[in-house]
């Protein structure tokens, strides 16, 4: 009989495979999704149990009927290292902008998995009272060199998709958006650029993330700095600029999250197509192996449904 351990392997597995992402041992151990922390030589011992239905190639993990994902990730992950390049060089420039606290890449880039038709996807953490100032300013540069992604036209190689930004004051996404899939974006952001540890901040106020993958990162508790009289100051012409444009997007808000304090645009449903397409793999390898009967239920509820 299979442990929940072995469950969790497929599971984690099968929620790569959604995303053609072969793993490789430290990235299973990193995202192994399961309801504790689990050590690597536990892990090392547990892949023994369920080795008859895994293959590795070169370094990566996955099922014996996909090994065709190891060849997929080595060529997006090419494609990939050039488009990191084109990040690099955007965030050195916005980095100049003062109320910018942390620069991050997020989606498929984050994770060096970007197909040459994608876009690239941007995080930003921005200083109390300055979010919707700083977002104007960005989107007018990024408009200006002709980098902006354009959700009208169908061209979006290359170009920047301002995907979230949080003031430093809402650190922590809210309990409505809590799922496998946002801690998982939570925990693969690559950090490009931060002042003020604001990444360990992130972190920190986001530890939820945690009870979907335990291993994922490790955090400290840390201490809110005072905030400055400046940013008091900036308040009204915050508001302002999140009228002006609050009121050009109502009406083409679609699953958009925006408020005074964060911007959260996801235009398609993300979310629940990825955590329905897992769902369906993993019941299907559960029931193909003969484990689904040992699933326990309360792993079950929280991580498939």
């Amino acid at each position: 009989m299979k442990s929940n351990l072995s469950h969790a392997i497929i599971k984690t597995l099968c929620y790569a495979e959604v995303f053609s992402y072969p793993l490789t041992f430290l990235e299973l151990h990193k995202y192994l999704i399961y309801y504790k922390k689990v050590s690597k030589q536990e892990l090392l011992l547990e892949l023994h149990a369920v080795k008859d239905i895994l293959v590795q190639q070169g370094e990566y993990l996955t099922f014996k009927n996909m090994v065709h994902l190891s060849k997929i990730r080595r060529e997006r992950n090419k494609e990939s290292r050039r488009k990191y390049k084109i990040a690099i060089l955007i965030a050195n420039l916005l980095s100049y902008i003062p109320s910018i606290k942390l620069i991050g890449i997020s989606g498929s880039l984050s994770m060096f998995n970007s197909k040459t038709d994608d876009d690239i996807d941007f995080f930003f953490i921005t200083s109390k009272n300055t979010l919707w100032i700083t977002r104007l300013v960005v989107t007018t540069l990024l408009v200006c060199f002709k980098q902006k992604r354009d959700r009208v036209h169908a061209i979006t190689k290359d170009r920047i998709c301002l995907n979230m930004f949080l003031s430093e004051q809402n650190l922590s996404l809210p309990s409505s958006s809590r799922s496998l899939y946002t801690a998982h974006e939570v925990s693969q952001l690559k950090i490009i650029y931060v002042k003020d540890q604001m990444d360990k901040q992130f972190l920190s106020a986001n530890k939820w993330a945690l009870n979907y993958l335990p291993n994922a990162f490790k955090y400290e508790k840390q201490i809110v700095e005072t905030v400055k009289f400046s940013s008091f100051v900036m308040f009204p012409f915050e508001l302002i600029a999140f009228g002006l444009q609050y009121a050009y997007m109502k009406k083409r808000i679609t699953n958009e999250r925006i408020g005074l304090n964060f911007a959260m645009f996801h235009p398609r449903k993300s979310k629940e197509i990825i955590q329905d397409i897992y769902g369906l793999k993993v019941a299907y390898r559960l029931h193909a192996y003969g484990l689904q009967k040992n699933v326990s239920q309360k792993h079950h509820e929280m991580f498939v449904n």
